[in-house]
């Protein structure tokens, strides 16, 4: 069967999955997060239309903030740093993040002029000393705005490190 058919069979069972503006942010282990999204084309529009930039010279981009001894808001952030992803990208995986500290992961685009505009926050996510693994088996993560689809699930950061 091919994709187009499964799609449209469901549309018919009134199944499909609605695209929305979300992100959610995981701990991958002592080492690493993953940071998923999801964003409708009407608001990368809206963001080039309020720039009066066309849409193809916004680059995708996540900023990352280490928030330890700052604010959920980013604007006290210890530190942040930021990451050009292809346009195409749902999720990303930043690898040597520090232990012990705790981040937030804004994505959105990057101007001609390299300034940086949020589109999607996600929530907070600390990393511990210990190794992960140990520590996710106790604290399943609740997907927050992807919960939605799924309000009986846990989900856990699924990372696969190669090297």
């Amino acid at each position: 069967m091919d994709i187009q058919k499964i799609i449209e069979a469901l549309d018919q069972n009134g199944t499909t999955h609605k695209p929305l503006d979300r992100i959610a942010l995981f701990p991958c282990d002592h080492e690493a997060l993953h940071v998923y999204w999801e964003i409708t084309n009407d608001r990368l529009l809206n963001i080039s239309r309020s720039l009066e930039l066309d849409a193809g010279s916004l680059h995708r981009a996540l900023r990352v903030y280490d928030i330890t001894w700052g604010s959920l808001s980013g604007a006290e952030a210890t530190s942040y740093w930021e990451l050009v992803v292809p346009e195409d990208a749902t999720n990303w995986f930043i690898a040597d993040i520090e232990q012990g500290r705790t981040y937030i992961v804004d994505y959105g685009v990057m101007t001609p002029e390299n300034r940086f505009m949020t589109l999607l926050r996600s929530n907070s996510v600390f990393i511990p000393y210990e190794e992960a693994r140990h520590w996710q088996e106790q604290h399943p993560m609740n997907l927050g705005l992807f919960h939605e689809e799924y309000p009986d699930a846990s989900f856990f950061a699924s990372c696969i490190r190669l090297a």
